[in-house]
């Protein structure tokens, strides 16, 4: 094999391959650099080496776009990269073939069953993460990752750590999906978040059930009793099947197929969330499968934001989001000396059952005694209400 000392003088004299092939021709100075001539004269450097019992060659770039100088650079790199056991022409490979962060994100998506948590999901997307959609993985970086969780974190820092999470979200199932590469949002520190104590005060309650009675969105006013009735996360509430209601006299029950924490749970129905099944059974049509069907046939309703602006605004209550009416029937049992295990139970939240396993032992009468003493005392507080008016 000849070798010859790759000078611009004597590339640029290198006469077009005669062969069919490529003539190659190798540095002396860098033993893995070559220069293959086409027979039309375009001269490439190319990296060339045994690594790992196999052959492997990178094309590094042209000439004289690349000089002997940048190209003996290169492939002195990739040299050292092979001394420590790793291809190149792998890396080059893997990188190649990576998806970028768009592919990635709709294979998240495509997990998500919720209509509208897709769209949640794809809105958060676009509006922090649309301008990396056709980045390569390998190509973003934690300073940028931390850039951006900064610039958004100025005005809006819950939702810089709800966009942080999700880059990490979506970086860790390429890693779970074979990707070789680190995770640009691992490490970056998120922003402190106050958690939220809203919930309805004993004022507010005669104003918010005057508010309920007077709205001609009756759907809406059932809605937001049950909500605040069974505690429920709005997510199930909306997607409340028939099928799924008991309504005996001696134990009705809603039995919720599955919950965040993934398991089923059945929540007593008190008699005021009875009153409003009942009334909203009676005018269902016979093939209704949801309590609060959508416009569209077959689907549950998406959402009740305006109607629920107007209603706050004919109240007179400020703040006040659905999720609170969950944390209204919790706070309330709390005030009635509920236990707190009780309450973890009959709400359906894990997170303490998980901290001691007696959290776990609340039975289905305390947790219907739990609703049925907290829905009492709120009917009393919006009647007593009423009276001092």
């Amino acid at each position: 094999m000849e070798r010859h000392n790759l000078t611009k003088k004597f590339i640029e004299q290198l006469p077009a391959s005669e062969r069919p092939g490529r003539t190659y021709y190798y540095d002396e100075r860098v033993r893995t650099l070559v220069l293959a001539v086409s027979p039309r004269g375009r001269k490439t450097f190319t990296w060339y080496k045994k690594v790992g019992g196999g052959a492997s060659r990178l094309n590094i770039g042209t000439f004289p776009e690349w000089t002997v100088e940048q190209a003996r650079g290169q492939a002195s790199e990739w040299n050292a990269q092979a001394a420590h056991g790793i291809n190149p022409a792998d890396a080059r490979r893997t990188h190649r073939l990576e998806g970028t962060l768009a592919a990635i994100f709709e294979d998240h998506v495509r997990l998500i069953t919720d209509p509208a948590r897709q769209r949640g999901a794809r809105r958060a997307f676009d509006r922090h993460l649309g301008s990396w959609r056709n980045r390569k993985l390998s190509a973003l970086t934690r300073h940028e990752v931390e850039a951006l969780h900064h610039r958004v974190g100025r005005e809006h820092p819950y939702e810089a750590n709800r966009m942080l999470a999700l880059v990490s979200v979506l970086f860790n199932r390429a890693l779970v999906d074979g990707w070789v590469g680190v995770n640009p949002a691992r490490g970056v520190r998120k922003f402190k978040e106050q958690p939220r104590k809203r919930y309805l005060q004993e004022a507010e309650l005669p104003r918010l059930f005057a508010a309920l009675h007077a709205t001609p969105n009756r759907d809406l006013a059932d809605y937001v009793q049950l909500l605040l009735f069974t505690g429920v996360r709005e997510s199930l509430a909306r997607k409340m099947r028939w099928s799924d209601i008991l309504l005996d006299d001696r134990r009705p029950v809603w039995r919720v197929p599955t919950l965040k924490g993934g398991d089923a749970q059945d929540v007593p129905l008190t008699p005021e969330a009875v009153e409003v099944l009942l009334r909203r059974g009676a005018g269902a049509a016979p093939d209704q499968a949801y309590v609060f069907p959508g416009r569209k046939n077959g689907e549950p309703v998406t959402t009740f934001k305006t109607g629920w602006k107007k209603l706050l605004a004919a109240a007179g209550i400020a703040n006040l989001r659905r999720h609170d009416l969950r944390r209204t029937q919790a706070t309330w049992q709390g005030t009635l000396g509920v236990p707190l295990q009780v309450t973890t139970k009959a709400l359906g939240n894990r997170t303490l059952a998980l901290a001691a396993s007696v959290y776990a032992q609340a039975d289905d009468a305390a947790k219907r005694d739990a609703f049925t003493r907290t829905n009492a005392r709120l009917l009393a507080a919006m009647n007593d209400g009423e009276e001092s008016q």
